[in-house]
């Protein structure tokens, strides 16, 4: 899923698809972001976590200090994937305009 605020001026992309997240890294990339502002929010169980930041962390290329504090949820997540739910994150009102620019073209006027 996709979420942004016109008034924080964020982009939030939420996702557990490894694909789909080195996707959308790949595409801040292109835009030429400073990679220091990207900040990672994970949702896994806390006997996890580490070893989900590992994951995550090597194959975005991105350190650990880009995560933020993790979301451990009650009970047992449902995913096909063992690395939990990533959430990405860039507070910028260019990078918001490009993405909604970029979305509309893909998904039209929603």
């Amino acid at each position: 899923g996709t979420k942004h605020s016109k008034h924080n001026h964020s982009v939030e992309i939420v996702n557990s698809d490894p694909l789909i997240i080195k996707t959308v890294i790949k595409f801040l990339r292109a835009l030429k972001v400073n990679e220091e502002k990207i900040r990672l929010k994970l949702k896994i169980p806390v006997i996890c976590e580490l070893r989900a930041k590992m994951f995550w962390s090597k194959l975005l290329d991105l350190p650990l200090t880009s995560f933020n504090k993790s979301l451990v949820p009650l009970g047992k997540g449902k995913s096909k994937y063992s690395y939990g739910t990533l959430t990405i994150k860039y507070n910028s009102k260019k990078l918001l305009e490009e993405f909604d620019k970029r979305t509309q073209g893909l998904f039209g006027k929603l």
